[in-house]
């Protein structure tokens, strides 16, 4: 509480400085790496599997009685 209760600033606050840092090469290399990865396997599981519908079986037969 004390900090709270000095007054240095004297109304002007301190400007804010983001720090950027560079990425190293490695580093970059390997994120590519792993988004190509993860796209290959999301797209090899984009295709349809056989299975469930929606519908519950005896909803299928009525509607197929109909």
């Amino acid at each position: 509480m004390d900090l709270l209760a000095k007054d240095d600033q004297n109304g002007e606050a301190e400007a804010f400085k983001a720090e950027i840092k560079k990425t190293d090469v490695k580093e970059e290399k390997r994120k590519k790496e792993l988004n190509e990865i993860l796209k290959s396997t999301v797209s090899s599981n984009d295709k349809k599997t056989k299975g469930r519908t929606g519908w519950p079986q005896h909803v299928w037969a009525l509607e197929l009685k109909q």
